[in-house]
C-alpha cells in the first residue's frame, strides 16, 4: 500500500461464509492513516492488536461494522489513539476505548445495544460520567433475540433524576427512549448537537415521538416522557440544544 495513504475501508458487499484475515493488516505500517473503516474482518492473532495501534497514531476516525470479530483492542492503553475523534462500533469496544478518548471523542455512534446498555455505558465507563467533548451521538437500539442476551452488561441500568443508580424490574419490558433514558444522555453529553436514535420497533420511542410533535408551549407541561420533572427539563434543554434531530424506526420483518 502507499506510505501516504489516509483513508483505508476494508469489508465484504455481500454476506460471507467468512472472514476477511487480518495477519496482512495488521503488519502494515502506514503512518498517515488517518481514517480505518473495516467490517466482515476478523483478529486472528490478538497479541499483534497493541503495535498495530501503537503504530498509528494519526488515527480520526475508526469504525468496526456488525462483521468485526475477535480482540482488537487486547492490550489496549492510554495515549495509543490521540487523536481518535469519531468512532463507530459495538458495546464491548466502546466499553474497551471510552476510558481512554472520552475527553476528546467528538463522534460516538453505538450499534447493537439492547435496552440500557447505552446510557450506561455513557454513565458509568468515561471519567466521571461525562464526554464534554461529544457533539454527536447515535444509538442504535436492537430486539432482545437470544434469550442469553438477558444477562448482557448493563441492560437493566437506570438511574434517577439525583443521580442514583437503580435496576429496572427484570421482568420489565424493553427499554425506550423515554424521559430518563435522554436525561441519562443530557447528562453524559452536556454539549451534544447531534443525536440520532435508531429502533427495531416504532412502540420503543413513542414518548419521544409524541413530545417532539407538541407544540412548545405543551412540551413544559407534558408527562408523557417522564414523572420527573427533571427529565423532562433533561428532554428540553438537549433539544433545544440540537443543530439536527433524526428518528429512525425500522420496521420489524
Amino acid at each position: 500500500l502507499p506510505v501516504n495513504l489516509h483513508t483505508l475501508e476494508l469489508g465484504l458487499t455481500c454476506s460471507p461464509e467468512g472472514y476477511i484475515n487480518t495477519s496482512g493488516l495488521l503488519s502494515m505500517i502506514m503512518p498517515d492513516l488517518r481514517v480505518l473503516l473495516l467490517d466482515w474482518v476478523r483478529v486472528v492473532d490478538p497479541s499483534k492488536t497493541k503495535e498495530f495501534w501503537k503504530k498509528h497514531p494519526r488515527l480520526e476516525r475508526l469504525e468496526l461494522g456488525w462483521g468485526v470479530s475477535g480482540e482488537w483492542f487486547n492490550g489496549f492503553e492510554t495515549g495509543m489513539l490521540p487523536n481518535l475523534t469519531i468512532l463507530k462500533s459495538d458495546f464491548i469496544s466502546a466499553k474497551i476505548l471510552l476510558p481512554h478518548i472520552s475527553e476528546s471523542l467528538i463522534s460516538l455512534y453505538l450499534w447493537g445495544t439492547y435496552n440500557a446498555q447505552a446510557p450506561y455505558l455513557l454513565r458509568t465507563v468515561p471519567k466521571r460520567g461525562i464526554l464534554p467533548a461529544l457533539r454527536s451521538l447515535g444509538i442504535q437500539q436492537q430486539e432482545c433475540i437470544i434469550s442469553s442476551m438477558v444477562h448482557d452488561e448493563g441492560h437493566h441500568w437506570r438511574e434517577d433524576e439525583n443521580g442514583t443508580v437503580t435496576g429496572a424490574p427484570l421482568r420489565k419490558e424493553a427499554r425506550k427512549f423515554d424521559g430518563n433514558y435522554i436525561m441519562s444522555i443530557a447528562t453524559a453529553a452536556p454539549n451534544l448537537e447531534e443525536l440520532e436514535l435508531m429502533a427495531v420497533h416504532v412502540h420503543w420511542a413513542i414518548g419521544l415521538h409524541h413530545i417532539c410533535a407538541l407544540p412548545s408551549s405543551q412540551t413544559q407541561s407534558s408527562h408523557l416522557i417522564g414523572s420527573h420533572k427533571s427529565a423532562q427539563h433533561a428532554f428540553l434543554r438537549i433539544m433545544q440544544g440540537l443543530d439536527g434531530i433524526r428518528q429512525d424506526f425500522l420496521p420489524n420483518f
